[in-house]
């Protein structure tokens, strides 16, 4: 009995954490993809659809050069995901803000509020 009950309590645990690492992946801001070896989406976050309009159901199964996305962002996906990178930032500012991210998340707010603000007027 003692074990039955043990074990209940290691599911449900795992059952809650599971739970919150959906939650947490599908509400992040950043897209998150994962490819099989053909290069085929296997997971699209939600996020997606305000980066590309596009559906996360449509990436699924599908490389980015069938979804139509140009030569250039392929190739650099491609290569990303072949050298095993877990991240891929597409852009010089994309990449030197991803790495003030990093380095100093306080900094990295700062200069994002400075340029909307400066865009905002």
């Amino acid at each position: 009995m003692i074990e039955f009950t043990s074990r209940k309590l290691t599911q449900e645990a795992a059952e809650l954490y599971k739970k919150r690492h959906d939650d947490l992946i599908n509400n992040m801001p950043d897209v998150i993809m994962v490819f099989d070896r053909e290069h085929r989406h296997l997971y699209v976050n939600p996020a997606v659809l305000e980066q590309t309009g596009i559906e996360p159901e449509k990436f699924i199964g599908k490389t980015h050069a069938e979804m139509g996305f140009p030569k250039g962002i392929c190739d650099f996906l491609e290569e990303a995901i072949e050298k095993g990178k877990f991240r891929a930032t597409i852009g010089k500012d994309a990449a030197i803000m991803d790495k003030l991210a990093r380095l100093s998340p306080k900094k990295a707010a700062e200069t994002i509020a400075k340029q909307m603000g400066d865009l905002l007027g």
